[in-house]
């Protein structure tokens, strides 16, 4: 978005830093003062907001880029000046999913969140490559990275569960309050974004302790070996250590989209996925860490990117952000959230079961070189699965 730029239309008032001044002749400027449409020449239309309380006027101008203005203070105090904007009203139109075409709002949200998908399928396949490529005991190192898939899936099933449980229910309640111009619904959606944070950090730290007391034993269930069981052992205890910051930031990526701003939804995976391709090779290599280098430069990067959305959502630049004073849990905003994400959680929890089964099948008939092939397919068909995950997050807001 470019500087925001009001342009006076045939018959109105313009507008400048300095307040408003009459830029046609006092019998047109009574004119424009009784009617006028505040909105963009993208045909975003804001929200209704009086100019004076004491006679309410409008007026008929055009913004140049309005998705700006809401950023910078001397904008938002040009806004409140006319028309008693605090900046929010702003944003509630550009990110109003109710104007415009319906498939160009989901091409809007959907495409950055496939390329940053794309994105994160290459740094899956990479990071196979690299541990492939350890030296000796490569193939049994694959095979216990691969081990640790199902353990991996749950903890983005319950990221799932309350992100993708929670998203829908926020869109909800914040196109309520656009639409009728409510207070409640709009505490409501900011609610539901604070408790949403909370379950997400709660159960991080849960599972975290649960997965480190009783990993031995899983892991020889999922199919380890004696061989295998210390690169599985090394790889899950770095990777638990950091999954408060994987759940947050994949549970709390979808609030960042619901509010309209994909591309900054989409610099989330990015930069994880970046910044893991880079320091995966250091680690492994030059470090001499082999696997449990490959997890630490994974959580590191998904630390990045969780301090890249919280950043955010604490920030001033979202319509509705994080507050400590909000944080808690109400069985009325948690029970619905859980309601909409229990499909998601149920499908990745249901995968995790299958990929305990192939393995260990592949390690009872084969041996733990078919396990590790079965992590390396795993990788390849998530090209075909991950960019229809980022179409899904698309759409999700808006439907």
């Amino acid at each position: 978005a470019g500087a925001l730029s009001l342009k006076p239309a045939r018959g109105c008032i313009r507008a400048e830093k300095g307040g408003v001044r009459g830029g046609v002749s006092s019998k047109k400027k009574s004119a424009a003062q009784k009617r006028y449409n505040f909105g963009t020449r993208f045909g975003c239309a804001l929200n209704r907001a009086p100019a004076f309380r004491r006679r309410p006027r409008r007026l008929l101008c055009r913004v140049e880029s309005a998705g700006d203005a809401f950023t910078n203070p001397s904008k938002r105090r040009i806004l409140k000046s006319i028309n008693g904007f605090e900046g929010d009203g702003v944003m509630q139109a550009v990110s109003d999913f109710s104007k415009g075409r319906v498939s160009g709002n989901i091409l809007r949200l959907a495409m950055p969140m496939v390329l940053a998908q794309l994105v994160n399928v290459l740094y899956n396949v990479v990071d196979r490559m690299y541990i492939g490529h350890m030296g000796e005991g490569s193939v049994d190192a694959l095979t216990g990275v691969g081990l640790t898939f199902p353990i991996l899936l749950i903890v983005t099933a319950f990221a799932n569960l309350f992100g993708t449980g929670g998203t829908p229910l926020f869109s909800m309640a914040r196109g309520a309050a656009q639409r009728e111009m409510g207070e409640r619904q709009r505490e409501r959606a900011a609610d539901v974004l604070n408790s949403t944070f909370l379950l997400l950090t709660v159960t991080g730290v849960v599972l975290t302790v649960l997965v480190l007391l009783v990993k031995r034993p899983f892991l020889y269930l999922f199919g380890a070996s004696d061989a295998t069981y210390p690169y599985a052992d090394g790889y899950i205890t770095i990777y638990m250590l950091g999954s408060v910051f994987v759940m947050i930031s994949l549970g709390m990526n979808g609030f960042i989209n619901a509010q309209g701003f994909a591309n900054k939804g989409m610099l989330t995976v990015l930069i994880g996925a970046v910044l893991n391709i880079a320091l995966d090779p250091l680690f492994i290599f030059t470090f001499d860490m082999g696997v449990r280098g490959a997890a630490l430069a994974t959580i590191l990067s998904q630390a990045m990117s969780c301090a890249w959305v919280l950043l955010f959502l604490f920030g001033k630049k979202t319509q509705l952000r994080l507050r400590r004073s909000r944080l808690g849990l109400e069985p009325k905003i948690i029970l619905p959230s859980l309601a909409l994400g229990l499909s998601v959680f149920i499908m990745q929890a249901s995968e995790s079961v299958i990929s305990v089964c192939f393995n260990a099948s592949l390690l009872h008939y084969g041996s733990d070189i078919a396990v590790g092939a079965m992590t390396i397919l795993t990788s390849v068909m998530q090209f075909a699965m991950l960019p229809l995950q980022g179409l899904g997050q698309g759409a999700q807001p808006i439907i």
